[in-house]
């Protein structure tokens, strides 16, 4: 215990004096450092926050844990008496309550009864299904029908939440390791000379390292309660002012703490391996960031060209790695940057959408149509009802041809029967009628819907596919719908998708109508394909199958209260009743809405990624910095052989305009390309892996990219002007008469 202790004593000790004895040079690590810890503090103080918002959300819109469906009287009483016979010890559940209904077609009644259970949900559940499944399924032929809350297994919420911590937390470590081990990278780089006496007298990575990390373990304390503080009011004030009610966790401190050590470790452990690994000499000799350590391999007189444009030019060309490393390493953050202002307005746009509540589905025997609209309509509360009905163009061997130069996607083929053809399978074909174009209608359009009901021959088709932009269309454009008239042969059925399209081109015939676009639709989901809408008879004389409606959506507003949402559900669930075999599935969006939307992500995402863009001025100006501190000694020679002091200033004029003009091809090259990834990773990566998918329309944000283009401006000019500000304090600069007088007339 002495040992460590002593152990702790010697190095600590050691690691404070290297810091701020040399605080200067550790400047850019303590802002780096409360960046990341205050990035880190608030997503797991905001996911704290979130879990506790959700519980309670969930909680009051599931006040029960089992929903036993249509019940007959004897079931019902065998669950109501058994609540008031038990013993106390026995009591498993209370009753929340009831709500019965006529039977279609009877006088019986039919119950819903939602029940609570009393202590352990798991013990109570696996006592309550031993207990009464058998007898509720002997009381009814039809046995009994139950569906269980999200309280029942919030457990699945947490894990959930837990996860998706855990991802954005490793992709918070991952750029902050970066951004950490850049920093690190540009010290070793400028002190390499000094790394490489430690070497000479037997450093090795071991000692190395401990010392690198005992100094980044000093800095990442010091930062830690402050960042903290800071990231917590951010929250606050993220949270107060969405509306939704702030509560810090102290177990998030140690969350941070945790990531913050991981990453200090991480950060330093790449970098100095690296370096440790080199030859000793390489590291003496290494080629200095100033043009005096090594003589270019072609010399010219300076002087006698035009000075100090083209001295500069050939140490800016002599440096071109240096500066292309530096530039980029800075300008990422801007592109991190964009990214979370995409994804900021991405979880915006989602939380705002309008997703349906409910589905009905009116069973094998029945169908909806306009009286099933009528009447579902009237119901209160209920705001929207669309109907869907659609076929896959491969399932019955179909495809559809597009000019090419309508083409803008590669998910087509062509074939060497229609050379000036695209073609594709990846469609979805849909009937449409008055209530569909009314449907249509709320989302963005370019044309007229209601084209398909004057002509079998119009269409709606969308201008994209898969959930990306894929077709240039305007109404009046041509499509040419292929329907299978024969085969010459069977093909293997291991073919899908296009490869499928491909062997139908060669073994199947077809034969083709031309249609005519009467309107595109804009920023509707098409991951599973295009969709086309046309005239029922259309639709039926394409597909063969009868416009039949079996289910339809329901709407309410997002807003509705969680008393107005039971008797809506209530209403809907007797309407049920007068349709045998009729079901209604609650999706919950009102729920998720309110979730969603009081865990204020959109403010978070924003906050977060204006932190990482810190990243940019700040490794600008820490590297430059450096390097213009080795450049003084050359620019005193310099001035001894003759140089002004407007001179060096055009030097470093001339640096800040190289650096600006590369750092905003760089902001505007990889901003644009953060941009389309991050836009196709949401619109079609992510769709793949859930059931229900967002089309986001593509849109840059603007303030974001000027925020980024104007900070990358200024710290690219900053990166030489501020160090020639500190080369002027610290140096005495030759002058001419004439700056002189400038100066004196000036005073």
């Amino acid at each position: 215990m002495e040992f460590i202790i002593e152990y702790l004593r010697r190095n600590i000790s050691l690691a404070w004096k290297g810091v701020f004895f040399h605080v200067r040079q550790y400047l850019s690590f303590f802002i780096a450092m409360l960046v990341i810890q205050t990035m880190f503090g608030i997503v797991t103080f905001a996911n704290d926050c979130n879990n506790e918002l959700e519980y309670g959300i969930i909680s009051e819109v599931y006040d029960y844990d089992l929903m036993f469906i249509d019940l007959n009287e004897q079931q019902r009483l065998t669950l109501v008496n058994d609540t008031m016979t038990v013993f106390g010890d026995e009591h498993i559940f209370d009753i929340v309550r009831e709500t019965p209904r006529a039977e279609e077609g009877s006088y019986d009644r039919r119950y819903d009864i939602y029940i609570k259970f009393v202590g352990d949900k798991d013990s109570a559940l696996a006592e309550f299904q031993s207990r009464y499944y058998d007898e509720l399924s002997s009381l009814s032929e039809e046995g009994f029908r139950v569906s269980a809350s999200p309280m029942l297994s919030y457990e699945s919420y947490r894990i959930q939440s837990a996860f998706y911590y855990l991802a954005f937390a490793a992709i918070l470590t991952a750029v902050s390791v970066y951004f950490m081990m850049n920093l690190y990278s540009i010290r070793l780089n400028h002190y390499s000379f000094t790394y490489g006496i430690y070497m000479t007298f037997g450093a090795d990575f071991k000692k190395l390292f401990s010392t690198a990390a005992w100094e980044m373990l000093i800095i990442n304390f010091i930062t830690f309660i402050p960042s903290c503080i800071i990231a917590a009011l951010i929250d606050l004030i993220i949270y107060t002012a969405g509306g939704s009610g702030f509560s810090f966790h102290f177990s998030g401190i140690f969350k941070v703490l945790l990531f913050s050590l991981i990453i200090t470790l991480t950060s330093v452990t790449l970098p100095m391996l690296h370096f440790s690994r080199q030859e000793t000499m390489r590291a003496l000799l290494a080629e200095d960031n100033s043009n005096l350590v090594v003589s270019p391999r072609r010399s010219f007189d300076f002087y006698k060209k035009k000075y100090p444009l083209v001295y500069e030019l050939a140490g800016l060309w002599r440096f071109r790695r240096y500066y292309l490393k530096q530039t980029a390493a800075a300008v990422v953050f801007t592109a991190i940057f964009i990214c979370g202002a995409f994804l900021s307005y991405e979880k915006a746009y989602s939380v705002n959408l309008d997703m349906p509540q409910y589905t009905f589905n009116f069973g094998a025997n029945n169908s909806y149509t306009s009286i099933e609209y009528k009447e579902l309509s009237e119901i209160e509360g209920i705001t929207g009802i669309e109907k869907s009905l659609s076929c896959r163009a491969d399932e019955i061997k179909s495809h559809v041809l597009f000019c090419k130069p309508n083409v803008k996607t590669s998910e087509v083929i062509y074939d060497e029967a229609h050379p000036d053809m695209a073609a594709t399978n990846l469609v979805l074909y849909h009937p449409g009628d008055d209530e569909t174009v009314g449907i249509l209608g709320k989302g963005s359009f370019e044309g007229d819907l209601s084209g398909i009901l004057s002509s079998d021959r119009n269409i709606i088709i969308s201008d994209s596919i898969k959930n990306t932009y894929g077709f240039d269309f305007n109404p009046g454009d041509k499509v040419l719908i292929a329907k299978n008239t024969g085969k010459i042969k069977e093909i293997d059925g291991m073919f899908t998708g296009l490869e499928l399209l491909r062997e139908q081109f060669r073994f199947y015939r077809f034969g083709y109508e031309e249609y005519t676009i009467c309107a595109v639709l804009k920023n509707d989901v098409t991951i599973n394909g295009t969709n086309i809408y046309m005239s029922d008879k259309a639709f039926t004389d394409l597909t063969g199958m009868e416009v039949d409606y079996k289910s339809a959506a329901l709407y309410i507003d997002k807003n509705t209260d969680v008393e107005t949402e039971r008797a809506i559900y209530d209403s809907l669930r007797e309407y049920a009743g007068y349709y045998n075999g009729a079901a209604v599935r609650n999706l919950g969006q009102s729920m998720d809405y309110k979730v969603e939307s009081s865990k204020q992500k959109p403010g978070t995402y924003a906050a977060v990624s204006s932190l990482v863009v810190i990243g940019t001025p700040l490794i600008w100006l820490f590297s430059q910095i450096l390097y213009y501190k080795k450049r003084e000694n050359e620019f005193d020679i310099l001035q001894a052989f003759g140089s002004t002091g407007v001179e060096i200033k055009r030097i470093y004029v001339i640096d800040a305009i190289f650096s600006a003009v590369l750092g905003i091809l760089f902001c505007v090259l990889m901003d644009w390309l953060a941009l389309k990834g991050i836009y196709y990773f949401t619109n079609v990566v992510l769709p793949m892996f859930y059931r229900e998918s967002i089309r986001y329309p593509f849109v840059i944000p603007v303030w974001a990219l000027i925020t980024a283009l104007l900070l990358t401006l200024i710290s690219a000019v900053a990166s030489s002007m501020v160090p020639y500000i500190l080369y002027l304090k610290s140096k005495e600069v030759k002058q001419e008469p004439s700056d002189i007088l400038a100066e004196t007339e000036a005073v």
